[in-house]
């Protein structure tokens, strides 16, 4: 079903991993990024180095798209995160999840990020978004939602966009789509 496909690597021998997400596309033979450093993708690093570039030459302030893309980089921007499991959504091959673990366990948050991704323009972030604290293992996602091993934690407080599965799987709802979890398929697309 899918053309493309997500992947991380290590930097070095000691096996540190790169901070970022790559997606290789098949049909255009190109590999996009999202850097958590920055917290941009590359094409949005490309275009900021660009503008930079055009305004250190005219001298003139910057246009809209410059503060949009600082707009993103700023709410994207993970510099003490990791990228953890990732997984495409079963029905839309251009919907991809990745985890964003921080770099010491147990000191901060986790969280989710959704990026769509296009042949013709590559990574878009849709969103940012707190893992549960009952989730361990990410195991999928259809959208609207996204499937977890639970955590053995005792707390377990689900809250309103979660469901347990039996004794084993978490069921979240993206955020975007809360509300709509009941709708019909063509709804949701």
């Amino acid at each position: 079903m899918g053309n493309r496909v997500s992947f991380t690597y290590c930097i070095d021998d000691s096996k540190n991993v790169y901070p970022g997400i790559m997606v290789w596309d098949a049909d255009s033979d190109v590999i996009s990024n999202f850097n958590f450093l920055t917290g941009m993708t590359d094409q949005q690093q490309y275009e900021a180095n660009a503008n930079a570039s055009s305004l250190a030459a005219s001298k003139r302030p910057n246009t809209a798209v410059a503060r949009k893309i600082e707009q993103e980089q700023i709410r994207y921007r993970l510099p003490d995160y990791l990228p953890g499991f990732h997984c495409w959504d079963s029905n839309d091959s251009r919907y991809l999840i990745c985890e964003a673990n921080h770099r010491k366990p147990n000191t901060g948050p986790n969280y989710l990020l959704s990026i769509f991704v296009t042949s013709e323009d590559g990574l878009h972030m849709q969103d940012l978004q707190l893992k549960s604290r009952n989730s361990e293992i990410l195991l999928g996602c259809t959208v609207p939602y996204i499937y977890f091993i639970r955590s053995d934690n005792d707390e377990n407080d689900i809250s309103n966009n979660e469901m347990n599965i039996g004794n084993l799987l978490l069921r979240q709802i993206f955020r975007q789509f809360i509300g709509l979890e009941n709708s019909d398929p063509t709804t949701n697309e």
